[in-house]
C-alpha cells in the first residue's frame, strides 16, 4: 500500500478503479455464464431469487450510512475517527438485525416467489447484506483516504477467487447451495481483511464504540438518502419482483438474465467514486466555478464513454446473449435491448448536486415519485405488453427520476442545462452513434459464417474504437479538466 500514497491524480485514480471494475464485472458475467449453462432454468431461477432477496433487502439495513461516511469523512478531519466508528457500529447492529429478520421470515419470503426450495438458500444468504454493507463502507473509506489502489487490488483478487468458487461448486458439485455458501464466506473474509488493513494504515475502528451525540447528525444526513436508496432499489427491482410473483421460476431465470444490466457504466461509476468527494470539498471551499467545470466534464465524459460502449452492445445484442447466456435465453432479446437503454441512461449520478448541498430530502421525494410511477407503469404495461412491459416501465421511470433530480440540482447551482449539457455536440454525437451502428450492423450480416466469439469481438471492438477516435478530442478535453482539479 506504500505506492498508494503518491497522488496519481483524479483521472488516474478513476481509471484504476474503472479498470478493476471492468475485471470485476467480467468476473461476474463469467460466473453468470457458468451458472446459466451448468444449471437448468429452475435451479438458476432459484439462485437468482436468492440474489434478488439480498439486493432488495441490503439498503433497508444500510440506511444510507456508506454515503454518510463519504460525507463526514471529507467534511471534518478532526472528528473522522468518531464518525467512522459510529457509522461502522451502526451498520454492524443493523446488519445483524437484518439477518435475524430474514431468518425469522424465511417462509413468507419463499412463499412470495412460490418456491419452497428457496428456503435453504435464504438461510445461507441471511447475513450477506451485513457483510456487503460493511464492504461498501470500507470501499468508500479507502477511496476517500486516497487509497484507491487498495480497492483495486482487493477487487481484482476477489474476482478470480469468485470465479474459482463458481467453477468448483457448479461444475464439480453442481450445487447452488454450495455456490452461495462459499460466496457468503468470501464476503466474511473480506470484511476481516479490510478491517485489519484499514486499522493498520488509516485508523483503528473499535467495535461497539458509538458516539451518541454524533448519531443524530449522521442519521439526519443519512436517513433521507437511505429512504431514497431503499425506494430506488425497489424501483430498480420492481419488475423483477413482479415477474417473481406472477410468473414461474423458469421465467424469472430468463427475465433476471435479460434484465441484468451489463457493466458498461463501469467507467462513470469509477469517476463518480473519485469525483464525488472532490465536489463535496469544492463546495465546502466555496469554489463554485471549479465545481461547475468539474461537474460538466464528469457528465459529458460519462455520456461519451457510456453511450459508445452501449451502442456497440445494441449492434451485437444477439451475439452477446449467445456468448453470455446460451441459446436458451435468446427469446428474451427484446428485454435485453431495453435494459441496454436503461444502462445508457445511467451515465451519471443524478442526485450528486442534491447530495453535495445536503438536500437529501429532495432526493427522497423524487424517489417516492419514481417508485409510485414505476409501480403503476409496471402493472399497466405488463398487462398491455406482456413480459417486456416491466422492462419498459423501468426505462421510463429512470428518465422521470433523472429529469427531476437534475432539474433540482442545476437550480441549486444557479445554472441552466446548457451549462452542463452542450446540446449541439450531444445531437451530433447521437447521430454519429446511430449512423455508425447501422453501418456495423450491415457489416455484421456479411460475417455470418465467422465464428461467434470472433464475430462479436470484431464488430464490437471495431464500433467502439471507431467512435472513440471520432470523439477523441472531447474525451481528452474532459479528462484534462478532471485531472487538473486540486482539492
Amino acid at each position: 500500500m506504500r505506492f498508494e500514497r503518491k497522488n496519481l491524480g483524479l483521472v488516474a485514480n478513476s481509471m484504476i478503479l474503472a479498470f478493476v471494475r471492468c475485471i470485476t464485472y467480467a468476473s461476474s458475467f463469467v460466473q453468470v455464464m457458468i451458472m446459466s449453462r451448468v444449471f437448468d432454468k429452475f435451479e438458476y431461477g432459484s439462485y437468482s431469487q436468492a440474489c434478488t432477496i439480498v439486493t432488495v433487502i441490503s439498503p433497508f439495513f444500510l440506511l444510507g450510512l456508506s454515503n454518510a461516511a463519504t460525507y463526514f469523512y471529507n467534511q471534518n478531519c478532526e472528528e473522522r475517527q468518531k464518525y467512522v466508528e459510529t457509522i461502522y457500529n451502526l451498520i454492524l447492529v443493523l446488519g445483524l438485525s437484518g439477518g435475524i429478520f430474514i431468518v425469522v421470515f424465511h417462509n413468507p419470503i419463499a412463499s412470495y416467489f412460490s418456491n419452497l426450495t428457496l428456503i435453504p438458500l435464504i438461510y445461507i444468504v441471511a447475513f450477506r447484506p451485513l457483510f456487503q454493507n460493511l464492504i461498501s463502507l470500507f470501499q468508500v473509506l479507502y477511496i476517500s483516504s486516497d487509497r484507491a489502489m487498495v480497492v483495486a487490488v482487493r477487487n481484482t483478487v476477489l474476482s478470480f477467487i469468485q470465479i474459482g468458487i463458481i467453477v468448483i461448486a457448479a461444475y464439480f458439485f453442481r450445487s447452488v447451495e454450495l455456490v452461495l455458501f462459499l460466496l457468503v464466506f468470501t464476503d466474511f473474509l473480506q470484511v476481516i481483511i479490510l478491517n485489519f488493513f484499514f486499522s493498520k494504515s488509516v485508523m483503528s475502528i473499535r467495535i461497539l464504540k458509538l458516539d451518541i451525540l454524533s448519531i443524530r447528525r449522521i442519521m439526519t444526513y443519512a436517513l433521507p438518502l437511505a429512504l431514497s436508496t431503499m425506494i430506488g432499489t425497489l424501483t430498480i427491482n420492481m419488475d423483477m419482483m413482479l415477474i417473481g410473483r406472477i410468473m414461474s421460476t423458469e421465467t424469472f431465470a430468463l427475465y433476471s438474465n435479460m434484465a441484468k444490466e451489463l457493466p458498461f457504466n463501469f467507467l462513470i461509476s469509477s469517476f463518480t467514486d473519485v469525483v464525488f468527494p472532490k465536489i463535496i470539498n469544492l463546495n465546502a471551499r466555496g469554489d463554485k466555478e471549479t465545481l461547475i467545470r468539474t461537474y460538466h466534464a464528469y457528465v459529458e465524459l460519462g455520456i461519451i464513454l457510456t453511450w459508445i460502449l452501449i451502442g456497440g452492445a445494441i449492434v451485437c445484442s444477439q451475439e452477446l446473449i449467445l456468448v453470455l447466456y446460451s441459446p436458451k435465453y435468446l427469446e428474451g432479446i427484446a428485454i435485453f435491448v431495453v435494459y441496454l437503454l436503461v444502462s445508457a441512461s445511467r451515465f451519471t449520478y443524478y442526485g450528486m448536486m442534491l447530495s453535495v448541498y445536503g438536500k437529501s430530502k429532495d432526493i427522497m421525494v423524487v424517489s417516492v415519485i419514481v417508485l409510485i410511477s414505476n409501480l403503476i407503469l409496471n402493472i399497466i404495461l405488463f398487462y398491455l405488453m406482456g413480459i417486456i412491459g416491466p422492462a419498459i416501465a423501468t426505462l421510463i421511470s429512470v428518465f422521470i427520476g433523472a429529469f427531476l433530480q437534475l432539474n433540482k440540482g442545476l437550480k441549486l447551482l444557479g445554472i441552466a442545462y446548457k451549462s452542463i449539457f452542450r446540446w449541439g455536440y450531444i445531437t451530433r454525437f447521437v447521430i454519429g452513434l446511430v449512423t455508425v451502428g447501422i453501418l456495423f450492423f450491415i457489416l455484421k450480416s456479411y460475417l455470418i459464417y465467422v465464428p461467434l466469439l470472433f464475430r462479436l469481438l470484431l464488430v464490437y471492438s471495431g464500433y467502439v474504437i471507431f467512435m472513440i477516435l471520432l470523439n477523441s478530442k472531447k474525451i481528452k478535453e474532459n479528462a484534462h479538466s478532471l485531472n487538473n482539479i486540486f482539492c
